[in-house]
Order: C-alpha cells, then sequence, then structure tokens
C-alpha cells in the first residue's frame, strides 16, 4: 500500500513500471523525496501562520496540510512535464525554469522553519525591540504639538491650585500704600512719644532739662508735649487700623474673585488636561498593544538580523540550516536532472515506446476517419449524382409525353382547320382567288410559339359585308377566316401547342401553308 502510493506520488505510470520491475526503486525513491518536501512545506506553512497571524492550531494545521499538497502536486508535475531530451545540455536547459521555480519555493518554506530553529534568541531581540519602540514612541509623544504644552499646563495648575488655597497674608496688606505711610507716620509719632515719655520721666527725677526734681514748670511743659505725642500716636494708630481693615476688605474682595477665576480657569485646564492625558494613554495602550503583537513573520526576520549581525557564529549558523532547507525543497528537480544526464532507463524507453505507439495508433486511427469521412462524401455525391440523374430522366419523358401530346393536338387543329377550309371552299370559291390589285401580301414568318397578327384590310376589303354566322362572307375578313380560327384555337392550347405546330409546318412534306392550299 505505501509502495503504490509512493509511486503514486512520484507520477509515474504503473502499468509501464510494472513491465520494468527493477525500475520500482527508483520511482519509489522519487515519491519519497516528493513526500518529504512537501511534509516539509505543510511544517513550514504551520508555523509561519502561527507566527505571523497567530491563527488556532486546528486552523494552521489545517491550511498547512493544503499548503503541502500544493507543494507535493508541484514537485510531482515537475517530475513528470520534465522529460529527457538528446543533449546533456538541453536537459540542463529544460530543467533550469523548474529549478529556479523549486528555489523560489525553497526559500519561501526554508524561512519559517530557519525562524523556528532560532525562536530563543529571536524572542529575546523581540524583547528589546519591543523596549525600543515604546521609548522611541513615547518620546516622538513629548514633541508631539498635540502633547507638546502638557508640561507647562501640568505646572500652571499646580500654581493655580496653590494660589487657590494660600489665603491673603499680612504682607499683602502692609504692602498697600496708605497702610504703609500711616505705618511710618505711626511709627514716628510713637518714637516722638517714646522722646516726650522720657524727657517727662527724666525732667520729673531731675536728671536733665532744669534738673530740679519734682513738677514744676518744666515739667508741665513736657508732659503737655507727652500727651500731645500719645494723642498724636493714638489718632495714627487709629487710622492705620480703619485704614488696614479697609484695605483688607478690598484685597479680601479681590483675592476671592482672583480666586473664582482662577478655580474656574483651573477646572478648565485641568479638563484639557485630562482629555490629553487620556488621549496619549490610549495611544500608549495601542502602541503596547502593537508592540506585544509585533512578533510576526517580519518583527522575527528583523530581530534575526539583529542577531546574526551581533555574532557572526549564529550568522553562520543561520546560512547554513537556511541552505539546508532550501536544498531540500529543490531536491526533486535535482534528483531528475540528475537522471536525464545519464543513460535512459528501461521505464524511459518503455515510456517513450508507449508513446509512439499511442502517437502511432492515434495517426492510423486519424487517417482511418480521414478515409471514413472521404468515403462517406463520395458515397453522398454518388447518391445526388445518382438523384440528379433520375430526375433528368423523368424530366425528359415527361417533356417527351408532352411533345407528344402538342402534336397530336396540333395535327387535330389542323384537320379541324382544312374541314373548315374546305366548307368554305365548297361554299364560296371566289373569296380564294382575288384580283391581284387586291392581293395581299403574305404574313411573315414568325418565330415559333409567336403570336401571327393579322394584315391591315384595304378599302374594297373594309367595302365588303361581314360574314355570317357560318364564317361565310367577303371582305378580307372572310378572305382569310383560317388565321383568324387558328389564333383562337393556339389562344386556347397555350404556348406549347404553337410551337409544335410551328414544328409540324417546317417539318410537312408538302410544303403546305394556309395561304398555299
Amino acid at each position: 500500500m505505501i509502495r503504490r502510493f509512493l509511486v503514486a506520488v512520484s507520477g509515474a505510470n504503473p502499468v509501464i513500471l510494472a513491465q520494468a520491475p527493477g525500475e520500482r526503486v527508483k520511482q519509489e525513491s522519487l515519491g519519497g523525496v516528493v513526500l518529504t518536501t512537501s511534509s516539509l512545506a505543510a511544517l513550514s506553512m504551520g508555523f509561519a501562520l502561527h507566527m505571523a497571524l497567530h491563527a488556532p492550531v486546528a486552523v494552521a494545521a489545517v491550511l498547512a496540510v493544503l499548503w503541502g499538497l500544493a507543494i507535493a502536486n508541484f514537485d510531482r508535475w515537475v517530475l513528470t512535464a520534465t522529460t529527457r531530451q538528446r543533449r546533456w545540455w538541453a536537459n540542463v536547459g529544460m530543467a533550469l525554469p523548474r529549478l529556479g521555480l523549486a528555489l523560489i519555493i525553497g526559500l519561501v518554506v526554508s524561512t519559517p522553519l530557519t525562524l523556528q530553529a532560532f525562536t530563543a534568541e529571536i524572542n529575546d531581540e523581540l524583547t528589546v525591540m519591543q523596549a525600543e519602540s515604546q521609548a522611541a514612541f513615547t518620546q516622538q509623544l513629548a514633541h508631539d504639538a498635540r502633547y507638546r504644552d502638557l508640561p507647562a499646563q501640568r505646572a500652571e495648575i499646580r500654581s493655580l491650585e496653590t494660589a487657590v488655597a494660600t489665603p491673603l497674608s499680612d504682607s499683602a496688606v502692609l504692602a498697600d500704600e496708605a497702610v504703609a505711610n500711616l505705618s511710618s507716620q505711626l511709627a514716628v509719632a510713637q518714637a516722638a512719644y517714646e522722646r516726650a515719655e522720657q524727657a517727662v520721666v527724666c525732667e520729673h527725677e531731675g536728671t536733665c532739662g532744669s534738673n530740679k526734681v519734682g513738677a514744676g514748670p518744666a515739667y508741665r511743659e513736657k508732659v503737655a508735649i507727652r500727651d500731645e505725642a500719645l494723642r498724636r500716636r493714638d489718632e495714627l494708630s487709629q487710622q492705620l487700623a480703619e485704614t488696614t481693615n479697609d484695605v483688607r476688605t478690598g484685597l479680601q474682595h479681590q483675592l476671592d474673585q482672583q480666586h473664582a477665576n482662577d478655580s474656574r480657569h483651573l477646572a478648565d485646564l485641568r479638563a484639557t488636561v485630562a482629555s490629553s492625558e487620556a488621549a496619549m494613554a490610549a495611544e500608549r495602550a495601542r502602541n503596547a498593544a502593537t508592540t506585544r503583537h509585533g512578533d510576526g513573520l517580519l518583527a522575527r526576520l528583523e530581530a534575526l538580523g539583529r542577531v546574526t549581525a551581533r555574532d557572526p557564529a549564529l550568522g553562520r549558523a543561520h546560512l547554513a540550516l537556511f541552505l539546508f532547507f532550501t536544498a531540500i525543497e529543490c531536491l526533486p528537480v535535482v534528483l531528475k536532472l540528475l537522471f536525464m544526464i545519464g543513460r535512459p532507463s528501461l521505464y524511459e524507453e518503455l515510456c517513450a515506446l508507449a508513446d509512439k505507439a499511442t502517437l502511432d495508433k492515434a495517426g492510423v486511427t486519424a487517417s482511418a476517419e480521414v478515409d471514413a469521412e472521404a468515403l462517406r462524401t463520395q458515397l453522398a455525391l454518388d447518391a445526388e449524382v445518382a438523384s440528379l440523374r433520375d430526375q433528368h430522366e423523368a424530366e425528359q419523358a415527361l417533356t417527351r409525353f408532352a411533345r407528344t401530346a402538342q402534336q397530336h393536338l396540333a395535327r387535330r387543329a389542323v384537320l379541324q382547320w382544312e374541314q373548315a377550309q374546305t366548307a368554305a371552299f365548297d361554299a364560296n370559291p371566289e373569296v380564294f382567288f382575288t384580283r391581284p390589285d387586291r392581293a395581299t401580301p403574305e404574313p411573315t414568318e414568325h418565330p415559333p410559339g409567336a403570336r401571327r397578327q393579322p394584315a391591315a384590310p384595304s378599302p374594297e376589303d373594309q367595302a365588303r359585308p361581314a360574314p355570317d354566322g357560318n364564317g361565310h362572307g367577303s371582305g378580307w375578313r372572310a378572305n382569310r377566316p383560317a388565321w383568324g380560327w387558328l389564333q383562337r384555337g393556339w389562344v386556347a392550347l397555350g404556348a406549347g401547342a404553337l410551337a409544335s405546330l410551328d414544328a409540324f409546318r417546317r417539318t410537312d412534306p408538302a410544303g403546305t401553308t394556309p395561304r398555299g392550299r
């Protein structure tokens, strides 16, 4: 069973192969090579579908089997279509296009197998590539015009939050011009009051001024000065308190309005930043998903290229494995070429003889069909000729019968005419003997079948009375009663009778005519 299957895969003719049992092993080997290449192709397609498209195992297996059948069919066609030529270089020339096709298919098939052999190295490099891709994407987002203002907006948000949370400070109140002026005046008044107070104490103790102890005139004067300084200080202190209160109220109102504006701007800014951050997060998520799934065939080829570029030993191993798988895929064509370069095998000679026998049989069959068609054509032509001959003979017989009938009718017409002329002559002979000066010319001959026209009557003939009911009378009409009767007879009998009558008159041995009798 397996041997028959291998023979079928090789494309060999089992009928011819049965005549050469020694060739069976060779054809089975070719079938095994085809089966090997198709199995590798199916395995490669399964790896490719699983790596590139992340297809489920069942789907990848079904498609891989179909691909293997396609490759097996292609190799089988290559083996059966590549036939031996008379010269070795002709064999090579015939095999080169098929070898090119096999090489292309081998490159395609060997790539997934090679990638699968270096899966560990490729996965490590893919991890590095994904990290680099994410970093590059993050940097790209940082320079994106849509997100370029995000750092400044975040700093502004923090500043606004601090400003909104900060209450009105005393320094802001003291920084007011009016408060500052009053504070300066109050400080001066306070200093004046303290000097006046010290002068009062000093004057009371007698250590300065008048140097007299007790409350004298100088003491009372200095007390008055002190009281005036105190009043001035209290007045300025009251004014400072009132001014400070007013300034604080105004600044608080302004600060409240500023906080309200800042709060609204902060809300808008937070919404803008949140929207930009959400969009950026979505793009990062998409990029992360793309990067996680970026392990397809092209990405693996790129990773393998980077790995082999860094490690020459790995590069040589990759090249050797790649060429090995490619050579296996090209093996059926190479074996077929090697077989054709050598001496023709018994199987090939039997195939050539079978093809020649089939061609000769087809030639004989075609020649027989041509001869049969020629014979059928000749028979049809002979039948047509016989049919035309019978038709011609029938037409001739009918023509002779019609001519005989016309002659018979013409004789009867002449006999009747003769009887009528005889009766007319017996009744009035003078009509047949006219004077020369009134003689009318003989009617001219007409072609057979043409109607004879009567001659124009002379004045004397017109003067004669018309004939009676028996055909008798005088004049030119009575001079030729036979011709009028004969014309009516021709009309009744037809053109055929006229032709027969004319022929009868020309062949009459007596040479008689209606005018001559």
